[in-house]
């Protein structure tokens, strides 16, 4: 297992630096292996390259390189050493990194909400993925339930622009509700003298 991972991790280095990274270089997984062996080094060690990998993801994300992206944030991600709200940012890019990505992979939009909603869950006063999740569920026809998570969002941030608009967008896309007459509803012989003189 630990061979696997160190292979995986090596070839996001390999394909982000373009080369072989040095032992000097600080994201070479030999420097990270031969780490001292107590707990506290080695969660060190842990969150230096989760961050390492994150930073990575970042980049691919900048140079549209969508998968790789992916796997970066991915890589990042097994790293338990993060704290909630390092790994709420990292669900969040992962889940904007598989929405770019849709286009050449097969990524479905539920994906692309997960990760959202786990942003979301371990970042509860972050608006940004409760976005994300309103807009995979507008294009996934849940527009009552898109509308209900901008609502919770707009009571965090009640000026976002972004949120608003989004609202209003999906907000246009639900039906419109049936107004019946009350009148038009009751039989003839339940109808009042002059209602029935009216119709």
């Amino acid at each position: 297992k630990f061979e696997e991972k160190k292979n995986h991790i090596n070839e996001l280095l390999l394909k982000f630096f373009k080369k072989t990274p040095s032992t000097d270089h600080p994201l070479a997984l030999e420097k990270i292996v031969k780490a001292p062996s107590t707990m506290i080094d080695t969660l060190s060690a842990d969150t230096v390259l989760a961050k390492d990998f994150k930073d990575a993801g970042n980049r691919f994300y900048a140079k549209k390189e969508y998968k790789e992206a992916i796997n970066a944030y991915t890589s990042s991600l097994s790293f338990w050493c993060l704290p909630s709200s390092d790994r709420s940012i990292l669900y969040c890019n992962r889940s904007t990194a598989y929405n770019e990505d849709k286009g050449t992979t097969t990524t479905t939009t539920s994906t692309t909400y997960k990760d959202a909603k786990s942003a979301a869950l371990l970042r509860p006063m972050w608006t940004k993925p409760k976005l994300k999740m309103a807009l995979c569920l507008k294009q996934m026809k849940k527009l009552e339930k898109g509308v209900k998570i901008l609502e919770e969002a707009l009571q965090i941030t009640p000026a976002d622009k972004d949120i608003l608009r989004t609202r209003a967008e999906i907000m246009i896309l639900l039906p419109r509700p049936q107004f019946i007459s009350p009148s038009s509803s009751l039989s003839s012989s339940e109808k009042t003298p002059d209602e029935q003189r009216a119709y």
